[in-house]
């Protein structure tokens, strides 16, 4: 059942005032506080729905908002685009409780960023290609897709090349799950991509073309690995460790937690049809249906 929790009003940037009667101009991405406070970035802010129901603003007149994250001590991150045209560099924030935002790092056209239990902040930079990771100490260095080798799976994390990166989200096992975009003919191919805690990179769905399968159509219960995406702008892990897409194709697909047993440390790879999955932990040890599992 969908329920409304917030928008849908007219008050424009009204603060303590019943979220349900507030009106939000574009809610572009959604974090939770440490407190269960919902933050929604809009076109130009940053709102926070307290957990008595409330609104609030925390910063507004934000020049080009890309994504927001909070880490597990309740800092609150931000990522910005290019504020013009004629700039090509956009930055990542911390967002102080009264509003002010700090820079900590510069990037290029920013696309998500993620938090995760360590106080990492990941950032997908899609100007250049990569993942940037911000360490609490202050180091900020690509995590993915300067490497050379494409598409890097079964290989480390730092040595991959990615076409771009759209979206970002931690897992539930500290690994990070992200997606990317491979420019097609007719039209792009999206892959859901997963980094282990160890950094070893794989692919979850999309990826190698099958071509006895429809161009624009995934059937329920195939594999995901072959199934064909488009653009997909957003990935989240749900409790149960399946990962849900969002396509460009007006659909949302669930990809099934297949790998209860997989070590984090694990290697997995898909055969050339994509009907099976080979796991690799310094050698082979199980060959997997990618269908049943």
């Amino acid at each position: 059942v969908i329920r409304r929790f917030a928008g849908g009003g007219t008050s424009v940037q009204a603060d303590g005032i019943p979220a349900l009667d507030a009106y939000l101009y574009g809610a572009e991405d959604l974090a939770i506080g440490k407190d269960g406070s919902l933050y929604i970035q809009t076109h130009n802010s940053i709102r926070r729905v307290h957990p008595g129901g409330r609104i609030s603003t925390v910063v507004a007149n934000v020049s080009q908002p890309a994504g927001i994250g909070v880490s597990p001590n309740g800092d609150l991150f931000l990522v910005t685009g290019p504020a013009s045209i004629y700039s090509a560099l956009g930055g990542v924030w911390r967002v102080t409780p009264q509003g002010r935002m700090d820079l900590l790092a510069i990037t290029s056209y920013p696309e998500d960023i993620a938090v995760d239990r360590a106080g990492n902040v990941y950032v997908c930079d899609n100007g250049n290609s990569a993942i940037w990771r911000l360490e609490p100490n202050g180091r900020y260095a690509p995590y993915v897709g300067h490497g050379p080798n494409f598409p890097g799976d079964g290989g480390l994390a730092a040595d991959a090349h990615i076409p771009g990166c759209f979206s970002l989200d931690i897992a539930r096992d500290g690994g990070l799950l992200f997606t990317e975009e491979n420019p097609g003919f007719f039209h792009n191919i999206g892959k859901l991509r997963r980094v282990s805690p160890a950094g070893i990179m794989s692919t979850l769905a999309g990826g190698p073309r099958d071509p006895n399968r429809s161009t624009f159509i995934n059937r329920e219960g195939e594999p995901a690995i072959g199934a064909h995406y488009g653009w997909l702008p957003s990935v989240a892990q749900a409790p149960d460790g399946s990962a849900i897409l969002a396509s460009d194709f007006a659909s949302a697909f669930r990809i099934t937690s297949m790998f209860p047993s997989f070590s984090d440390d694990g290697i997995v790879l898909p055969s050339e049809d994509a009907g099976e999955i080979y796991v690799f932990n310094g050698r082979h040890q199980q060959t997997r249906s990618a269908l049943t599992g």
